[in-house]
């Protein structure tokens, strides 16, 4: 992601020392980019799928361990990982 031209120049600008330290932080978190995701959202998890999120909530989310809190469920990125993994050996398994 390319770092903003005046964002640039208030890293290199007479800008107060505050100023300089809030610049210099915002452009490295352009340089370096959002963080990796870790888990999503049920309707993410769906999509991510290429599913409904209909289906998603009526077949797939029974087999699913969810972290909740509040009113937020969220799918861990690994949890979809192993529940592919298993559901696609299942089906190789089953033509055999």
């Amino acid at each position: 992601m390319q770092i903003p031209r005046a964002l640039l120049e208030a890293t290199r600008s007479s800008a107060l020392p505050t100023e300089r330290l809030l610049a210099d932080e915002l452009a490295r978190l352009f340089r370096e980019g959002p963080a990796p995701r870790l888990a999503l959202e049920l309707g993410e998890a769906a999509a991510a799928l290429g599913v409904s999120p209909k289906y998603l909530s009526e077949h797939i989310r029974p087999e699913l361990r969810l972290v909740r809190r509040g009113r937020k469920v969220l799918v861990p990125i690994r949890e979809l990982e192993a529940w592919l993994a298993e559901n696609a050996a299942r089906t190789l398994g089953e033509r055999e």
